[in-house]
């Protein structure tokens, strides 16, 4: 049998088998949305430690803390560690509304915006192989949350 949800009958359809049992119909629908709640959790944890790991070595070697050689543009380097520590913190911003659709699409949107961006510098500038495969990984799970948050976030 086929359901629409009052709430969302243009956004998602549930399968169930239940016939008209309304528990079995919320059961079924917890399953698809518990996936992919567990997947935007993990991208927010690992984007803290990706880029907080990268906030602490490029503000501490702009400080001369790691044996990081310094070129002209230490200091730019320096300002992208703060930057990355903005981007790390979204995880801390959005926690506590992590499951309601008008905060998440902001939040996966700007995390979409940096990922992409920081990839396509990576991929110009050409040395840097693993951050750009990460940061685009990273661009691409931001596009498949974007694009599917209705499934599993509230209205």
């Amino acid at each position: 049998m086929v359901r629409f949800w009052p709430k969302a009958a243009a956004r998602q359809v549930v399968y169930s088998t239940a016939g008209n049992d309304p528990k079995q119909t919320l059961i079924a629908r917890n399953r698809l949305e518990q996936p992919m709640r567990n997947l935007f959790t993990t991208y927010l944890v690992v984007n803290l430690m990706l880029e907080g790991i990268a906030a602490v070595t490029l503000v501490g070697a702009g400080l001369g803390l790691f044996t990081i050689a310094q070129l002209e543009s230490g200091m730019w380097s320096m300002n992208y560690g703060f930057a990355a520590i903005a981007i790390a913190s979204a995880i801390f911003w959005v926690w506590p509304h992590r499951s309601k659709r008008e905060v998440v699409g902001p939040v996966l949107g700007i995390l979409l915006a940096f990922h992409a961006s920081v990839s396509v510098s990576f991929a110009i500038e050409g040395t840097q192989v693993p951050s750009i495969v990460v940061h685009g990984i990273m661009a691409l799970l931001g596009i498949i949350l974007y694009t599917r948050r209705s499934a599993w976030c509230e209205d």
